[in-house]
C-alpha cells in the first residue's frame, strides 16, 4: 500500500511542478514577472509533497533596480529637454547669429550711399529679421517652460496614483499573509509599482515582516507607510519659473528640495539650464535695443529730424521694430547733411563692440557663447544618461538572472517532471500488479 501512496504522492508533486513550470513559460514575456519554484519535502511515511511554491526574488537586486531607475529617470528627462533646447538655439532656421550678421552687413552696405532708400529698406528688413528670430527664440523657450511645468504636474499625478496603489497592495498583501501567504502576483505588482515610482522620484524601500513595504524619500520623508500614502503637490509661485514640489502628509505640507527621478530632472533642467539661457537671451535683447537706440537718437534722418529709436524691448521680453519708414533712419551726424554717414558708421561699429553687461562680448559672441554653454550641458547630460543606462542595464540583468524565466531551463523541467509523473504512474501499476499476484496465490 505504501508504494501506491508514494506513487500517488509523486504523481501529485510532479503534476504541481508541471503546473508551476507551465505558469512560468506562459508568463515569460510579462514585464516584472518573477518565476516560481515548487519546493519538495519528504513526508513521515517516506512519500513526497509540495511544501511551498516560492516566488524567486532577491530583494537586494530589486532595490538596486529601483535606485538605478531613479538615476535613469532623472538623466533621461534632463538630457531630452536639454537636447531640445540645444536644437532650438543652434538650428539654422532659429539661430540669432545669422540674422545679426545679415543686419550688420546691411548697415555696412548702406555706407555706399546712405541716402539710397533701397539700402535703408534693407536695413529695416535686417532689423525685422533680428526681431523675428529673437522673438521666435523667446516664444520657443516659453513654450518649453510651459511644457516642463505641465510635465511636472502630470508626473506628480502619476506619483500619487502609484503611491495610492502601493498602499492598497500593502493592505491586500497584509490580509493575504494573515490568511496563509501573499500570492506571487500581488508581490510582483507591488515591485513593479515601486519601480515605476522610482523612475519618477527617489525612493528607499523597507520590506516589513508581513511582506508589506514602506517607502521613503532619500531625505527620510514617508511616501507610503503600510496602507497609508502621502501626497505630492505642486506649489505654484508668482511666475512659471517658481513652481516647486511639496509632500503633504496629513495636514502638514513640506517643500522637497531634491525629490529625485524624472520629476527632479524636469525641475533641474528648468532651473539650471533653461532659466540661465533665458536670462542671457533677455540680456542680449535688452542691450541690443538700448545700444542701437542710443546711437540712432544722436543722429538725424533724411529729413534732418532728430533720430528715433529703432527697437523697443518690452517688459515681457519682446523685441519690436518701431520704425517703418526707411527715411527716418538717423544715419547722419548733421541735420543739414543727409548724405553724411558718420552715425551710420557708428551703428556698423556696434558689431564689434564688447559690452560689459554681456561679459565683455559682442552681440554675436554673446549669443554664440549661450549656444556653446547649452551644448556643453547637453553633452554632460548625455554622458550622465549613458552612465545611468549602463548601471540600470546591469541591475536589470542581475534581477533577470535570479527572477527571470529561462526558457531552456523550463523546457528541461518539463521533461524531468513529465518523466517523474510517468515513473510514479509505473510505481502504482507495479504495486497493483504485485497486489493482484498476491491475491491470486
Amino acid at each position: 500500500m505504501s508504494m501506491i501512496h508514494n506513487g500517488i504522492a509523486g504523481m501529485n508533486v510532479a503534476s504541481t511542478a508541471l503546473m508551476v513550470t507551465s505558469t512560468n513559460i506562459a508568463n515569460a514575456s510579462v514585464a516584472g514577472y518573477s518565476r516560481q519554484q515548487a519546493m519538495f519535502s519528504t513526508s513521515g511515511t517516506g512519500g513526497v509533497y509540495v511544501s511551498d511554491i516560492q516566488r524567486v526574488s532577491d530583494q537586494f537586486y530589486v532595490s538596486q533596480v529601483q535606485t538605478a531607475s531613479t538615476s535613469l529617470g532623472y538623466a533621461t528627462t534632463k538630457a531630452s529637454q536639454i537636447n531640445l533646447l540645444e536644437v532650438t538655439l543652434s538650428s539654422e532656421s532659429m539661430s540669432l547669429s545669422p540674422a545679426l550678421n545679415d543686419f550688420f552687413n546691411s548697415l555696412d552696405s548702406a555706407q555706399a550711399d546712405p541716402m539710397d532708400i533701397a539700402y535703408r529698406q534693407e536695413v529695416l528688413f535686417g532689423a525685422e529679421n533680428v526681431a523675428s528670430r529673437y522673438n521666435g527664440l523667446v516664444s520657443d523657450m516659453n513654450k518649453q517652460l510651459d511644457e516642463v511645468n505641465k510635465q511636472v504636474d502630470v508626473m506628480v499625478g502619476e506619483v500619487n496614483t502609484l503611491m495610492n496603489r502601493i498602499a492598497e497592495l500593502n493592505t491586500e498583501i497584509q490580509k493575504a499573509e494573515a490568511a496563509g501567504g501573499a500570492s506571487a502576483a500581488l508581490l510582483d505588482e507591488r515591485d513593479r509599482s515601486v519601480q515605476q515610482l522610482s523612475e519618477l522620484v527617489g525612493v528607499e524601500s523597507m520590506i516589513q515582516p508581513d511582506n508589506t513595504v514602506n517607502l521613503y524619500l532619500p531625505s527620510g520623508e514617508p511616501l507610503v507607510t503600510g496602507g497609508t500614502a502621502s501626497e505630492l503637490v505642486v506649489e505654484k509661485g508668482n511666475s512659471p519659473w517658481e513652481s516647486s514640489v511639496a509632500l503633504k502628509t496629513g495636514s502638514h505640507t513640506k517643500p522637497i528640495n531634491d525629490i529625485g527621478g524624472a520629476v527632479q530632472g524636469q525641475l533641474d533642467f528648468r532651473d539650471e539650464v533653461l532659466a540661465p539661457a533665458y536670462d542671457d537671451l533677455m540680456l542680449i535683447g535688452e542691450v541690443l535695443a538700448e545700444e542701437f537706440n542710443a546711437v540712432l537718437t544722436q543722429g538725424y534722418d533724411l529729413n534732418g529730424d532728430p533720430g528715433e529709436p529703432l527697437f523697443e524691448f518690452t517688459s515681457n521680453g519682446e523685441l519690436k521694430v518701431l520704425i517703418d519708414d526707411p527715411a527716418k533712419l538717423a544715419f547722419s551726424s548733421d541735420p543739414d547733411e543727409p548724405g553724411n554717414n558718420e552715425n551710420l558708421m557708428a551703428l556698423s561699429d556696434l558689431r564689434h563692440e564688447k559690452w560689459e553687461e554681456l561679459g565683455d562680448l559682442s552681440f554675436t559672441d554673446a549669443y554664440n557663447g549661450l549656444v556653446i554653454d547649452v551644448a556643453g550641458k547637453a553633452s554632460d547630460a548625455m554622458n550622465q544618461y549613458d552612465a545611468a543606462a549602463l548601471v540600470y542595464n546591469e541591475a536589470f540583468n542581475n534581477v533577470a538572472s535570479v527572477s527571470g524565466v529561462n526558457m531552456d531551463e523550463e523546457a528541461a523541467n518539463l521533461i524531468v517532471f513529465q518523466q517523474a509523473y510517468a515513473a510514479n504512474a509505473k510505481v502504482i501499476a507495479s504495486a497493483n500488479d504485485m497486489m493482484n499476484m498476491l491475491l491470486a496465490i
